[in-house]
């Protein structure tokens, strides 16, 4: 596996806000500043890079053959070199998105604790935390989702002083031995955005359930898409800002979008990309891609980009003519 970072022209800046995974001022053409190879093994997947200001994160796991993973390795890179910074290995590591450190849940059960990890140098703080299933640090505080026996738990602490509680709430069932969940906790505009058992969002100050039953998945590194439960909206986290959007539930989130408050939204239902107006429900425009299903992966602009298995397409995001 090959790994590298393209470098930008300096004038290239992220924004207007709120966007999220655009780049503007690329009249110039990218190049490649740097590679670097990553050897992995059979049982071994680099399945996310994270490209942070100074450093480039690369977490590899290795699963058994019932697909479980078995041992989590994390490789940082120099962002402006390539140069290797350094590598931890652990049994198994769930990590919060990155932020002035990296936020991991190491081992399981009894013996499962939380690493805090410089970026720059790799070295590492280590908290005991038994039946710890994610943590992440909001303002200092660390935050941590556990298993308790009457529930899956959330717990504020103040600082990283685990017999400290600001507050603590349930947010879930157990889970059963043979199920699985996705555990994270990202925090975005004063809230918690929580996956467990039961999807939840929390007001990060008080622990106060402003949405349960809800299903989250991020979108990219800068944002998170929240589905309320009974088919309501999907809600738009950002996790740069204090932003949150919503939109029917039939919308497209699209991982790079130059526009998200815009009103046209392009369905998901459908196997033509559909525009919907998300203030009258209206269907707009409706494009006609030989080989559909299409799916929506930009918008920037003014032009809605959908792929298909074999290829791309730009359209008129005012009339869904294909450019």
């Amino acid at each position: 596996m090959l790994g590298g970072v393209l470098a930008v022209p300096p004038n290239a800046t992220l924004g207007p806000p709120p966007v999220w995974g655009r780049l503007t001022g690329l009249e110039e053409p990218v190049v490649e500043a740097w590679s670097s190879n990553v050897d992995l093994v059979a049982d071994e997947q680099a399945f996310e890079v994270h490209l942070l200001a100074d450093v480039v994160l690369v977490p590899v796991r290795a699963f058994d053959p019932d697909l479980r993973p078995v041992a989590s390795t994390i490789l940082a890179f120099d962002a402006h070199d390539g140069a290797l910074l350094w590598t931890l290995s652990e049994e198994t590591l769930t990590c919060a998105r990155p932020q002035t450190s990296l936020v991991c849940v190491t081992g399981s059960g009894a013996d499962a604790s939380i690493l805090s990890i410089d970026l720059t140098t790799g070295d590492v703080r280590r908290t005991a935390a038994p039946q710890a299933l994610a943590a992440a640090e909001h303002d200092g505080d660390l935050i941590v989702l556990r298993a308790d026996p009457d529930g899956e738990r959330v717990i504020r602490y103040r600082g990283w002083t685990t017999a400290n509680e600001q507050w603590r709430r349930v947010v879930g069932p157990i889970a059963g031995e043979t199920s699985y969940y996705r555990r994270s906790i990202e925090p975005s505009a004063g809230q918690l955005v929580i996956s467990s058992t039961r999807g939840a969002v929390l007001d990060a100050d008080t622990g106060e359930v402003l949405l349960e039953n809800t299903t989250a998945y991020k979108v990219s590194d800068d944002v998170v898409v929240v589905a309320e439960p009974n088919g309501g909206q999907l809600r738009f986290y950002p996790l740069h800002g204090n932003d949150v959007i919503t939109r029917p539930r039939d919308a497209s989130p699209i991982c790079v979008d130059d526009d998200p408050r815009a009103d046209l939204y392009i369905s998901r239902l459908p196997d033509q990309p559909t525009a919907v107006s998300a203030s009258t429900g209206d269907t707009l425009w409706t494009a006609a891609i030989a080989d559909s299903p299409a799916h929506t992966v930009a918008r920037q602009r003014g032009t809605i980009i959908v792929r298909t298995e074999a290829n791309l397409y730009g359209l008129d995001a005012t009339t869904g003519d294909q450019l």
